[in-house]
């Protein structure tokens, strides 16, 4: 099975018994559920997963392979799953989340036949789940399956470390944005194709007229735009400073967008960059009178893909 660090691992358990409201069960009395009520004892042969094929099969009619299959799930369910694991539960549109408090108990009541205590950590919408969490839950079918290849994020939402509210057009603005910045880092572009593209992309994002022009770079501006502005407001110059492809840039570029900003008598200086800034260029910015703005990779990106 696929555990962490500290051997924690993670299931789908779907709580279908026959005649009994299985989650408003569960949720009452803080319990993962199965039925096979008609099948006692099962707990005593829980780790011979042949034995509870043939007490299922008798017990149920049911074909070797059918009986093999569930036999299977209840294995897991009784034997193998641990205090500490988690457990998926779906119920609809809504999936709960558990952690296992205890063993296997018989029960065979109300169409219950078996049951572990839990303590119910939380509940999310499934559409808000990250596809990879809505994907594995929709292709798992049975009573109890691992669902191993999903750990890690299933205990990143325990966190709280995804958000679980996103629309759908929320997570595929985040995707997009994402691919945006990996081909900005890695596509087929030098420094003078960045300051082309950034060229072109504040001229039609920003509706900027008259000649955004590079090559000014020696004057700390890489390129300069023209934005209208409504009358009687002056039209707004604005220099633009490029670093591409540096990890990390520092103050000394606020220093040249300021050198900039004088030589092209700009109103508005932007920095931009693939990469992030440091927190002295954060620093040096703020402490400047002019207005300039630090316009790192993933702001970048996502004025990409709202490109008009």
């Amino acid at each position: 099975m696929a555990q962490n660090d500290d051997g924690q691992t993670v299931y789908v358990v779907r709580m279908n018994i026959p005649g009994v409201a299985a989650i408003e069960y569960g949720l009452r009395n803080n319990r993962i559920a199965v039925g096979y009520s008609e099948a006692p004892g099962l707990i005593e042969i829980a780790s011979d997963q042949y034995a509870i094929r043939e007490a299922i099969k008798d017990e149920y009619g049911w074909n070797n392979p059918q009986a093999g299959q569930k036999a299977r799930h209840l294995r897991l369910f009784l034997d193998k799953m641990n205090k500490g694991d988690l457990a998926l539960v779906p119920d609809g549109s809504e999936i709960h989340l558990a952690s296992v408090a205890g063993p296997p108990t018989e029960s065979r009541s109300d169409g219950v036949g078996y049951y572990r205590d839990v303590k119910w950590l939380n509940k999310y919408p499934r559409a808000g789940l990250p596809s990879d969490v809505q994907n594995r839950l929709k292709y798992t079918w049975g009573t109890c399956r691992e669902v191993k290849d999903i750990l890690e994020l299933v205990l990143a939402i325990e966190a709280g470390n995804i958000r679980t509210d996103k629309t759908f057009q929320e997570s595929l603005r985040e995707h997009l944005a994402n691919e945006a910045l990996e081909r900005l880092l890695k596509g087929n572009m030098n420094e003078k194709h960045f300051e082309s593209f950034l060229r072109t992309l504040f001229e039609h994002r920003f509706s900027a007229t008259g000649s955004g022009r590079s090559g000014a770079s020696d004057k700390g501006a890489d390129v300069v735009l023209e934005l209208p502005q409504p009358e009687p407001l002056p039209t707004l110059r604005v220099a633009i400073q490029a670093k591409y492809h540096i990890p990390e840039v520092g103050p000394e570029a606020v220093d040249q967008i300021l050198k900039g900003m004088e030589h092209e008598a700009a109103h508005l200086g932007l920095v931009v960059t693939t990469g992030e800034f440091s927190e002295k260029a954060f620093e040096k910015a703020s402490d400047e009178s002019a207005s300039i703005v630090l316009v790192d990779g993933e702001m970048l990106a996502r004025m990409i893909i709202d490109f008009p």
